[in-house]
């Protein structure tokens, strides 16, 4: 599979990566959890458990600004504590500071460098600051602490997506597949490697499975799987109304693909990277009948229709508009 450096931004598909260690815990579970980890840190900065609870309520409820606090108490008490960095780093990432967050995960592992945590939380901060060469190397490394983590695994192919190495891409992703068969971003991030790579036939059987994986994770947790919303067709201006030129159902894909991105991104602003996977529907599936609709509709009716819900957030799947040329 050749070389092919791909020209998506980091930010732009971090939703397709569906990045996280494990699923979160009940909101209700994690009040509990984060009050106790806050009890007990008070008592004993050291308490390896209890940063773990910290860490991962402090993301469920949304609740950094007392993670913080939390860890510039234990950094009184003791500044040669790695888990208080580890903590001001993730609470940077919800900023957007990702520089910031990039020097305490530093300190964090300074501190301490068996943390492959650190290392995978590194890799996303370089991803936003759009360096993958830097990411690679903290998705390897935190690799070789933790081989069997999928999302490692998943991030490191990402990652070589966007380097433009897509032999590696396809070894990482494969393997992540390899670990967790059922893993639905990995299968998506390797028919995106294969679609780089002008392998349709592959791409397409990959984004099936895909598919089966999403289908079978809905049936076994219908509880996080949000139920679609109806789709609302776009308002055109008055003198466009009598034109036959596009039909019903056009329109309303064009409602379902509006309806999508916001809500990926509404979940990526949030930091939900499992929200935006959700939300994220079958693109690669869909594109050529978004295509379709939109030839058929003409630049001048997208540019109404797509006005009236603001900026684009991915240039693609407009392009037979032509309207790219002046993204």
């Amino acid at each position: 599979m050749k070389s092919m450096k791909t020209v998506f931004t980091a930010g732009a598909w971090l939703a397709l990566a569906g990045w996280s260690v494990a699923a979160s815990p009940a909101t209700e579970t994690c009040k509990k959890d984060f009050a106790h980890s806050k009890e007990r840190l008070a008592k004993n900065p050291t308490d390896e458990v209890a940063w773990t609870e910290l860490r991962i309520c402090a993301g469920e409820l949304k609740n950094w600004d007392e993670a913080i606090q939390v860890a510039l108490q234990a950094r009184l008490k003791n500044r040669n504590l790695p888990q208080p960095y580890l903590i001001l780093g993730l609470a940077q990432m919800q900023q957007k500071n990702y520089e910031r967050a990039v020097e305490h995960f530093d300190q964090s592992i300074a501190l301490r460098s068996e943390q492959p945590v650190a290392y995978f939380q590194m890799g996303m901060a370089y991803l936003f600051l759009n360096e993958p060469g830097q990411a690679a190397i903290a998705a390897e490394r935190a690799i070789d602490l933790e081989p069997t983590n999928v999302a490692y695994r998943r991030q490191l192919a990402y990652t070589y997506l966007l380097l433009g190495e897509l032999d590696s891409a396809e070894a990482a992703a494969k393997k992540a597949i390899e670990i967790d068969g059922s893993d639905v971003a990995s299968h998506k991030i390797l028919s995106k490697i294969y679609a780089k790579a002008g392998q349709s036939r592959e791409a397409a059987a990959e984004l099936e499975m895909a598919k089966s994986a999403e289908a079978a994770f809905a049936a076994a947790h219908p509880e996080l799987v949000k139920k679609p919303e109806p789709v609302v067709k776009p308002v055109l201006p008055d003198e466009d109304k009598d034109d036959d030129s596009g039909k019903e159902e056009d329109y309303e894909l064009i409602g379902q693909c509006i309806g999508q991105w916001n809500r990926m991104r509404d979940a990526m602003v949030a930091g939900d990277t499992e929200k935006a996977l959700l939300s994220y529907s079958d693109y690669l599936d869909t594109r050529e009948q978004y295509r379709a609709s939109f030839k058929k509709l003409g630049p001048a009716k997208l540019k109404n229709v797509f006005s009236n819900f603001g900026e684009l957030y991915d240039c693609e799947i407009i392009f037979a508009s032509g309207h790219c040329k002046s993204m």
